[in-house]
């Protein structure tokens, strides 16, 4: 019988699925950390650039995005820390709460659509592939 035919034995299984869920978890990580740091570096850029003319209106907008980019962070290491319990779980509610963040962004300022774009692409796909590697825990669980 050639490795290719043969059949894990459970201990591979439970190891593999281990694989999946750690690696689920750091996605969720990452993203947390990716929120929370792009959130502080954009809040620089914008307090440096601040004309003063416009200093009142455009710092309480750079104090607004530093907040809610914080709470995404918060969210996700929260997210992060339920995924020990129900990895699958908390990467799909990671991936809505991240939607429903930049719709309700969206709404209140239409160009926070465009405003960080990379940053909300790169965190969408952190998120995407913390629910494969979920999937892939999962299937794992159930190969007998």
């Amino acid at each position: 019988m050639t490795d290719s035919n043969r059949i894990p034995s459970s201990g591979e299984r439970r190891w593999k699925q281990h694989e999946h869920h750690s690696r689920a978890r750091l996605w969720l990580l990452l993203a947390a950390g990716l929120a929370a740091g792009t959130g502080i570096l954009f809040y620089l850029m914008d307090m440096m650039s601040v004309d003063p003319e416009y200093e009142a209106k455009l710092a309480r907008q750079a104090r607004l995005l530093l907040i809610t980019s914080l709470m995404l962070g918060l969210f996700c290491l929260g997210m992060w820390r339920w995924a020990a319990r129900s990895v699958l779980g908390a990467t799909v509610t990671a991936l809505l709460g991240f939607v429903a963040f930049i719709a309700i962004n969206a709404a209140i300022d239409p160009f926070t659509l465009v405003h960080g774009l990379v940053t909300k692409v790169i965190l969408s796909a952190a998120l995407i592939s913390s629910i494969r590697e979920a999937l892939a825990a999962r299937a794992g669980a159930r190969t007998p």
